[in-house]
């Protein structure tokens, strides 16, 4: 989605001055309570070039919710579009896009290493004990990092915006949103060893209950491309379902916890499909009204769909709280273009 609002952000960024003051930060109680355990992390891009790029804490067990949580224990901004966050060997990790950075932050959040110089990350997933893929907008490399040090220890050449990435077994699938085919790599070795021809602008990806992979296309909206759903037989590689859109570009590819059931944002909201489906739902499931459905994440602890509205990108985002059979149950404020969502 970032690639969405670059341009109003780019607007945006006349409204900011070059001075940036420093964030306040908000504790507050939501006025509903999930039921859910654990911690839900809001990351909030912010706008491209300003450099508010933020993190929100929401405790769904006390309904506590802290405003800039990174700002708040370290006493220094999270950076230029925070892109993404994964938990390795007990330690978060933060991928702040723009700033071309990797902050590794302990359980309290306070930064305990960085990794810094990178082109322009994505996301980072996890492969061994000691290793781990960074994809990349515009290297044209995917990076190896060694997690426990914050080493680069392999750079793998890719052509084209790498993406998000998926492990299964021996191998990892790799999103390319530049090119039509979602690329295949091999570990340890971590090579490239094949590629599948799909759509243009691969994005997002789950695996299913039955291990097939599902591949969501955004499609390309300056050539007026729309997007498309994939199914991929994980010890085949073949194509074994596919649909193109005839409008729209839809995003945020997610599935449920039971693994059945495939939602996503696409037109006008929510749009769900079960997996064994042979054709794609006539309408939205949840209709996003005058809302900005920006980003979307499921809680594996509940089933609960958390969907940001991002407004103007401007303003600060609303969270939304969807219960699985899609009533609503709750809402409250995060930061900035709330981009993504990690559970822990």
């Amino acid at each position: 989605m970032f690639k969405n609002a670059f341009v109003l952000s780019l607007c945006a960024m006349i409204f900011f001055s070059c001075v940036k003051d420093k964030p306040v930060v908000i504790k507050e109680n939501a006025d509903f309570f999930t039921g859910e355990s654990g911690k839900v992390f809001v990351l909030n891009e912010g706008n491209f070039g300003s450099g508010n790029g933020s993190v929100t804490l929401y405790e769904p067990v006390s309904g506590a919710i802290t405003e800039d949580i990174y700002y708040q224990q370290n006493q220094q901004i999270a950076g230029d579009v925070v892109q993404s966050m994964e938990k390795i060997n007990g330690f978060y990790f933060l991928v702040v896009n723009n700033s071309g950075k990797i902050v590794c932050l302990n359980k309290g959040f306070k930064i305990q290493n960085v990794l810094s110089g990178l082109v322009s990350p994505r996301y980072i997933l996890q492969t061994a004990p000691d290793r781990a893929l960074v994809s990349d907008l515009y290297a044209n490399k995917i990076i190896l990092i060694n997690p426990n040090n914050m080493q680069i220890v392999q750079q793998i050449p890719f052509g084209g915006w790498a993406e998000r990435m998926i492990k299964y077994q021996d191998k990892v699938f790799i999103t390319n949103m530049k090119k039509n085919y979602l690329f295949v790599m091999n570990i340890p070795q971590y090579q490239i060893t094949d590629s599948i021809l799909i759509h243009k602008g691969s994005s997002s990806l789950a695996i299913d209950r039955y291990n097939k992979l599902w591949v969501l296309c955004n499609g390309d909206i300056m050539q007026n491309i729309p997007g498309g759903l994939f199914k991929i037989n994980l010890q085949t590689l073949q194509v074994e379902w596919s649909t193109i859109f005839t409008s729209g570009h839809p995003s945020h590819l997610c599935i449920n916890v039971t693994s059945d059931t495939l939602m996503f944002l696409h037109n006008n909201g929510i749009w769900r499909m079960p997996v064994t489906s042979s054709v794609t739902p006539s309408n939205e499931w949840i209709h996003q009204g005058n809302k900005n459905f920006y980003a979307m994440g499921v809680n594996p602890s509940s089933g609960n769909i958390y969907v940001a509205d991002a407004k103007d990108y401007i303003q600060k985002s609303d969270i939304y709280i969807y219960r699985p059979n899609g009533s609503l149950l709750g809402t409250f404020k995060a930061g900035i273009i709330s981009g993504n969502f990690f559970f822990d």
